[in-house]
C-alpha cells in the first residue's frame, strides 16, 4: 500500500519524443479463495516547477500502469501548475486492473 511518494525530475534540452521516466513499485499478491477486490483507488499529488513548454512537448503526460496494463485516464502536463495538486479528485479507480494471485506492480510514467 502506498501512502505517498515524491517523483522529481528536470531537464534542460529537448528530449526525444519516445523518452520517458517512471516510478515503479512491486507489491505482493492478493490471495485467498474467499477474497474479492471490491475497490482499488490510486491517489497521488503532483506539481511542476515552471510552466510546461507546450510548444516543445504538447503531448507529454502522466500515465498509470498496473501490471503493465494502462489505465485509460492520463494527465496532460500542459494542464499542470506549480502548486501541489491531486492528480484526480477522489483518485483513479483501478479496480478492474487488480488481479488475484498475481504480484501487483504499479508504474507511474511521465513521457
Amino acid at each position: 500500500i502506498f501512502k505517498s511518494f515524491n517523483l522529481t525530475f528536470s531537464y534542460k534540452r529537448n528530449v526525444d519524443k519516445f523518452s520517458s521516466v517512471s516510478w515503479n513499485q512491486k507489491g505482493n499478491q492478493i490471495t485467498g479463495n474467499n477474497v474479492q477486490v471490491s475497490e482499488a483507488i490510486i491517489k497521488f499529488k503532483y506539481k511542476i516547477d515552471q510552466d510546461w513548454p507546450t510548444a516543445l512537448s504538447p503531448y507529454s503526460e502522466i500515465k498509470i500502469l498496473i501490471n503493465k496494463n494502462p489505465h485509460p485516464e492520463t494527465i496532460r502536463l500542459s494542464s499542470a501548475n506549480t502548486s501541489l495538486q491531486d492528480a484526480k479528485v477522489g483518485g483513479f479507480d483501478v479496480t478492474n486492473l487488480i488481479l488475484k494471485n498475481v504480484n501487483i506492480t504499479v508504474s507511474i510514467q511521465v513521457f
